[in-house]
């Protein structure tokens, strides 16, 4: 990111925990796109815990559903 300014989100990549290790450990993506409705609240938050203690940014998707 530092030579070009651009960062790399890891988008529908991530659909576990073990995916989202991987994008860490191996410092793949600067961003990465966490969506409820693939995986749950309780992988959401797990996703969302490794990230932040490898300090890399996450952000959460919900898709907007109305109720009849």
């Amino acid at each position: 990111m530092e030579k070009y300014k651009v960062a790399v989100a890891a988008d529908e990549s991530c659909r576990s925990l073990l995916d989202a290790q991987k994008i860490i450990n191996g410092n793949l993506a600067h961003v990465i796109n966490i969506k409820l409705a693939k995986l749950g609240v309780l992988g959401a938050l797990e996703i969302i815990d490794a990230a932040k203690k490898a300090n890399v940014s996450s952000l959460t998707y919900m898709k907007k559903v109305e109720l009849l």
